[in-house]
């Protein structure tokens, strides 16, 4: 039997360091992205998250022929992609989010179809507190082009949404059960962020098994390697990841400037005169006391049912 490890997310719950030290670098994992395995995969993954039922429908077949000719024998397959359970866009015209409870409609349905495959999940979860101080900064300059530009704005506007957009994803215990309900209870697993942080070897030893790999090799991969770890949007930072030239925006300039003949064009200078206009330096935010008190009150007893169902320590962590 195949196995596949759907890696879900939520961001900023150590997926990037996840991603880039264990999971691309493990032998035993065939990991299958994010970046994703090819352009097939791509497409198929953005057409179950992002498209209608009708071309959810009319590629079906060719999903599910993408997923069977890449999972492996002898080999854990991961796709992780955090994203997929979490994209929240403020606009000019108001918020707009992916439909969770569709996208994991559309996942039963593709793998229902493949042979052989024992598909599991995997949510890694965040204090919804600290959630909302990370996704502003990291959103900042997104939420300056609307009305909503300071971070007491965007706090009122998420109190006064809760049943909608980002606060509504914040719902862990309304997300996680809907994957159980569908999947299976024993098909799901949940870890959380403030473990990995605190204590390492039984965040690891939790992995290993529902990896299926070493606990101490995971260790070795992940200890002392923390990516994204400041809440201030650093502009230096920005502008170094766009000149190691791995940036999304560098490679698609790049891209036109080859088509065009004009390389020669693409120089530092140009880079972080062009960065000027994408990135603005952020202030590191926080809530106060008070907003902390009212974000636990919403989301207690979501996160108490949460916690009985998983076995999950969210109190000691100050969840609620």
């Amino acid at each position: 039997m195949r196995k596949l490890i759907l890696h879900l997310g939520y961001p900023k719950t150590a997926t990037t360091t996840i991603q880039q030290n264990l999971f691309c670098r493990h032998k035993g994992i065939n990991y299958l992205g994010r970046p994703f395995h090819g352009e097939k995969l791509t497409k198929a993954l953005c057409i179950i998250s992002d498209y209608d039922n009708i071309v959810f429908d009319q590629y079906l077949d060719f999903i599910v022929t993408v997923f069977d000719s890449i999972i492996e024998d002898d080999r854990t397959n991961v796709l992780s992609s955090e994203h997929h359970v979490h994209k929240f866009t403020l606009t000019l015209g108001g918020a707009s989010e992916r439909n969770i409870g569709l996208i994991a409609k559309r996942l039963h349905t593709v793998f229902k179809k493949i042979d052989d495959v024992d598909v599991q999940f995997l949510f890694t979860l965040r204090r919804q507190t600290d959630m909302l101080e990370t996704y502003y900064v990291q959103k900042y300059n997104d939420f300056q082009r609307t009305s909503i530009n300071t971070f007491d704005k965007f706090y009122e506007y998420s109190i006064n949404h809760v049943n909608r957009g980002f606060m509504l994803t914040l719902d862990y215990d309304r997300v996680v059960s809907f994957y159980c309900d569908l999947f299976g209870s024993d098909r799901v697993s949940v870890l959380i962020f403030e473990e990995f942080i605190t204590n390492m070897p039984s965040y690891c030893n939790k992995l290993s098994a529902l990896l299926c790999v070493d606990k101490n090799e995971i260790m070795n991969l992940l200890e002392g390697r923390v990516e994204n770890t400041s809440k201030t949007d650093d502009k230096n930072q920005k502008f170094k990841y766009f000149l190691d030239n791995n940036s999304t925006v560098y490679i698609m300039l790049k891209s036109v400037c080859k088509k065009m003949g004009c390389m020669g064009l693409l120089t530092p200078k140009l880079k972080r005169n062009i960065l000027k206009i994408f990135y603005q330096k952020t202030e590191a935010v926080r809530l106060s006391s008070q907003q902390e008190r009212v974000l636990k009150e919403i989301f207690r007893e979501s996160n108490i049912r949460i916690s009985q169902k998983n076995n999950l320590e969210l109190q000691k962590f100050d969840y609620y």
